[in-house]
């Protein structure tokens, strides 16, 4: 299943370009915003996906940007 985007139900970070494999979700960039907690709520395109953030991403004081990502599906 591809995702365009998803957006956190804060509506704050941002998943683009995003395919569900299984259990992973495959991202070509994020963007989380400063203070998100894990596990992230995604929403988009009629689904609802709660999604594990590594440890060093929870809870930054700043923003975090990356490309080629995959995350655990909660």
């Amino acid at each position: 299943m591809q995702f365009d985007l998803l957006v956190s139900e804060d509506k704050r970070s941002y998943f683009i370009n995003s395919r569900k494999e299984g259990m992973v979700l495959e991202v070509g960039a994020s963007y989380l915003a400063p203070n998100t907690s894990s596990p992230l709520t995604l929403e988009g395109e009629g689904v609802k996906l709660s999604v594990v953030l590594p440890l060093e991403c929870v809870d930054s004081s700043e923003e975090l940007v990356a490309s080629q990502m995959s995350y655990f599906i909660n």
